[in-house]
């Protein structure tokens, strides 16, 4: 037998090792700080289908209101960090459940 085969049965023979499994969550203090800061451009880092969204509300609010809802888009932003916020406790939460859950084998 080979010195990689060798290396491989004895690795592969040794007692059943633990199973490490690293995930990366998002911060809610950042989600809030970003959207409060930057708007639909700081909700890029929630998501980016919600941001796409939401700058394209706030174009159709400031065409509409002919640019007078700039004035309403800080208060905007604040009610977007909260659901920022609610949102990436949402996808952490959910992330953490996906690792909990016990693997079925078919």
């Amino acid at each position: 037998m080979g010195q990689l085969a060798q290396v491989y049965a004895r690795n592969t023979m040794s007692a059943p090792s633990h199973t490490v499994v690293a995930v990366s969550t998002k911060s809610a203090i950042l989600a809030f700080i970003l959207t409060v800061l930057f708007g639909p451009f700081g909700f890029l880092y929630v998501s980016v289908g919600w941001a796409l969204a939401s700058m394209v509300i706030y174009a159709v609010l400031f065409v509409l209101t002919l640019g007078l809802a700039g004035v309403v888009f800080p208060v905007l932003n604040v009610l977007m960090a909260i659901v920022g916020v609610l949102m990436v406790q949402s996808q952490n939460q959910a992330q953490i459940r996906r690792i909990e859950s016990p693997i079925v084998a078919r």
